[in-house]
């Protein structure tokens, strides 16, 4: 390399004063951030602007007949900044819209005094005696985030969302209510709640009206009804866990539908947007309408028109995320005849009931009203592809009411058994009937979405009966036992807990969770169950003190639960299932046993 020659580039004031302010006005905003987002932003604005001001001043020798307002102008000005007052007044804009969200919000809370989405029972919270602090979880501003996401990224004004929230009671560990959003723009509704470690919820609305789920009943939802709830019908939303990508994975879970196989979609990369551009300055409708088409021809002309729409405006300063509210009154039609298709005009609600029925009454349908109508839309010009959406005000009931049945008339239990155990016959009897029903079922009219509520007092006694299975008899205890012991001696194996995951199937009369069937019948533990000395357990505190310390030394895994199974049969004293040995000494999670926050004890 020549003398005097550098391989590093160096940069000029200009770009390292712009990558600077880039930087500010890109920060993106989150949950933790959103409360000093603003002030944030223009304290780091107010240091660029020292040095902005101290290098023109150093390399302009004109600065010294200027001073103020008049200086930052021409300093700003020199290394091709945006103008100074400019971005302070759009920084100001974004702290002032926060907080009238958050006031707004507060205003718009109605009350209920029903606890929404209950504790599952996981026994008593710890108590603190006096022998150590308890540190209480953070507070997260999820609902203003959410509130914010509505109204900058949809274009939603609060009186189209309706925010309910729920009570708690002394016995709970959380103490921070769930509120419910409704967002029926979106056909979403959304469950936070502002108490670290809880997750946030959203839910398809269509979904849950085809399942006859109402808001109510969703409310009464525990998190461990609404997993396993989301395990079976993953089409009718999504739970999300806190994280740095928070905003943007609730902004996707508001726009996207859920894959009924429980796949979450990889995100579309996106041009960064910055909170402090400027709201509003929207094109003229034809102006909007050139844009959109022709990067709509750019795009390939993609078939799903709104959901490229909902990716491709965050690329467009000056189109709005809600077109279809922004210009409803300036030449507004739909989002195929925004890129230049022709649309087939829906017909009126009358029209539209009268050909849907005399429809359905030919087809001598099979199928439930929601499947049959997806499956025949297709067949005719003027029949909306979301009925709700297009008649939410004109007269819409659902689609019972939609195809002439007034009312869903379920089976007479004896008939429904009947209709169930042969189509599970046809499936070859699928061994997760359960799983098996929850799709079957929207293929047959007459059949309820939760079997167990609708013939709860009339024969219900589970799926596997339900199903023609011969209701299962277990042993009794002892015999129970003396079984196990025979199989395992000749088993070879150490692992007495996976063992009899897979060894159980084998043997009519065992029980999947002998835990919990003989828990008050002499059950004590898998080490007992197979013969082994009885251990005693450490008392809690100990426990807990010694599980910590194991848990730090494995470097703090993040699956605690799986890391804990493995790791207990290490250690004498350690129970294979602490939930239930220490229920009644502090127990209350797995996170809680390997928290900091917890008590010494």
């Amino acid at each position: 390399m020549h003398e005097g020659i550098s391989s590093k580039v160096e940069r000029t004031p200009s770009e390292e004063f712009q990558d600077q302010l880039h930087n500010i006005l890109y920060t993106p905003l989150s949950v933790e951030t959103i409360g000093q987002f603003a002030d944030d932003a223009l304290n780091k604005l107010i240091n660029l602007n020292e040095s902005v001001v101290h290098r023109y001043q150093q390399e302009y020798p004109e600065s010294d007949a200027l001073s103020g307002a008049g200086l930052e102008d021409a300093a700003y000005a020199a290394y091709e900044l945006e103008n100074l007052g400019t971005v302070l007044d759009r920084i100001t804009a974004v702290r002032d819209r926060i907080a009238v969200i958050a006031q707004r919000v507060q205003e718009s809370l109605s009350q209920t005094n029903s606890v929404i989405v209950p504790p599952d029972e996981i026994g008593p919270a710890f108590q603190d005696t006096g022998s150590g602090s308890y540190e209480a979880p953070d507070k997260l501003n999820r609902l203003i985030t959410l509130a914010y996401i509505l109204e900058t990224d949809f274009d939603l004004d609060r009186a189209s969302v309706r925010y309910t929230q729920g009570t708690t009671t002394d016995a709970m560990v959380r103490q921070e209510p769930y509120v419910r959003v409704e967002i029926n723009d979106l056909n979403r509704v959304v469950y936070v709640c502002d108490e670290e470690g809880n997750a946030s919820y959203v839910f398809d609305t269509k979904v849950l009206e085809h399942l006859s789920i109402d808001l109510l009943e969703l409310d009464k939802m525990t998190k461990n009804g609404r997993n396993a709830f989301l395990r079976l019908t993953p089409e009718a939303g999504r739970r999300i866990v806190q994280s740095p990508a928070w905003r943007s994975v609730v902004s996707q879970a508001l726009r996207e539908p859920f894959a009924s196989d429980g796949k979450v979609p990889v995100p579309t990369e996106v041009v960064p947007r910055s909170e402090f551009v400027e709201r509003g300055q929207f094109l003229n409708f034809e102006d909007f309408e050139a844009e959109v088409q022709a990067a709509y021809e750019e795009a390939g002309r993609p078939g799903r028109i709104f959901n490229w729409y909902r990716y491709e405006y965050i690329k467009h300063i000056g189109w709005p995320s809600n077109p279809n509210g922004k210009y409803k009154d300036s030449g507004w039609k739909s989002y195929p005849e925004l890129v230049g298709l022709e649309k087939n005009d829906i017909l009126e609600f009358a029209e539209f009931v009268a050909e849907v029925q005399a429809a359905y009454q030919i087809s001598g349908a099979s199928q439930d009203s929601y499947t049959w109508y997806q499956k025949e839309k297709k067949n005719h010009s003027g029949w909306p592809s979301d009925p709700r959406s297009s008649y939410h005000s004109k007269g819409w009931l659902g689609y019972p009411h939609l195809v002439g049945n007034e009312k869903v008339e379920f089976l007479e239990f004896k008939d429904f058994v009947s209709e169930v155990q042969s189509a599970h016959e046809t499936a070859g009897k699928p061994r997760d009937v359960s799983k098996w029903y929850m799709q079957e079922y929207k293929n047959h009219t007459g059949w309820p979405a939760a079997p167990d509520r609708s013939y709860k007092n009339k024969g219900w006694l589970g799926f596997p009966e339900l199903a023609g299975r011969e209701r299962v008899e277990y042993l009794e205890f002892t015999d129970f036992v003396q079984q196990v012991r025979v199989a395992y001696m000749v088993s070879g194996t150490t692992n007495i807990p996976e063992w009899y995951r897979e060894e159980y199937k084998n043997h009519p009369g065992w029980p999947a969770a002998p835990g919990r069937f003989y828990k008050d019948n002499g059950w004590l533990g898998y080490p007992q169950l197979i013969g082994r000395e009885k251990v005693d357990f450490l008392k809690f505190s100990d426990f807990v003190q010694e599980v910590r310390l194991a848990y730090e030394k494995a470097g703090s895994p993040s699956r605690t639960q799986e890391w804990y199974r493995e790791e207990y049969k290490n250690h004498p004293g350690w129970p294979s299932n602490p939930n239930s040995t220490y229920k009644n000494e502090g127990w209350v999670s797995y996170s809680e046993l390997l928290s900091k926050r917890l008590p010494d004890r």
